[in-house]
């Protein structure tokens, strides 16, 4: 009999290490927060099946916590669906996309690196995926003195399709984590491509590294092609 597994092979979302912290506590070598998604068959094993994270990530994904001595540990249970991990600087945080229940939108979360804690970040912004942690800056002119938390994160909230699809194409947006004075919340869309802006990375600089898909210049109204952008 040919036994398949439940789950496919663990998928790492975020290649941070955690340094010396794990869901059972300090001083226990390095770690790693990823996604495991079930197994699908549709997805998994077909050239056809198109980006497996994007496609995958749906009812029962969540996010774990590896530890060095290779226990795992599940931080997303109460979530129907989780997906996109981002460890903070310090390794104490984990920005998150996740679905408390498969009719809800993505949106974006924060936890402790142990799963505890949970807030939902991003509201009535689309469906949103993998937030990205920038540096503390501020825009509260003259003196830009209250630095504050933020995140890039994709959505989908422009109300726009890609190039010769009907699939919702996807932009940058960033936000704050951290109330600013007299402000609050301050949330902007940072990318204004016709077709889809998406993956990005914070460099070591600042700068925000992402992929772009943009119409061929060589066939107009060919597929897109797929460019890196910072």
């Amino acid at each position: 009999m040919k036994i398949r597994p439940v789950f496919s092979a663990v998928v790492l979302l975020s290649l941070a290490s955690i340094a010396g912290v794990s869901a059972g506590g300090e001083g226990s070598g390095k770690a790693f927060v990823l996604t495991q998604v079930p197994y699908r068959p549709d997805l998994h094993g077909s050239r056809s099946a198109g980006f497996l994270l994007d496609r995958a990530a749906g009812k029962g994904s969540r996010i774990c916590h590896l530890a060095a001595s290779g226990e795992l540990t599940v931080l997303t249970p109460e979530f129907a669906a989780a997906s996109d991990p981002s460890v903070s600087f310090d390794g104490k945080r984990v920005l998150f996309a996740g679905k408390r229940t498969m009719q809800e939108l993505w949106n974006v979360w924060e936890m402790d690196v142990d799963g505890g804690n949970k807030r939902q970040v991003t509201r009535d912004v689309g469906n949103c995926r993998e937030p990205e942690y920038l540096a503390t800056s501020s825009i509260t002119p003259p003196d830009f003195t209250d630095r504050v938390r933020w995140i890039t994160f994709v959505s989908d909230a422009a109300g726009t399709y890609r190039d010769g699809s009907n699939e919702p194409a996807t932009s940058l947006y960033a936000t704050n984590t951290e109330p600013i004075q007299e402000r609050g919340t301050v949330t902007w869309r940072t990318t204004y491509n016709l077709s889809s802006d998406f993956s990005p990375t914070t460099l070591r600089d600042g700068r925000v590294l992402f992929t772009s898909m943009q119409l061929s210049a060589h066939s107009p109204g060919a597929a897109s092609d797929t460019l890196c952008w910072r």
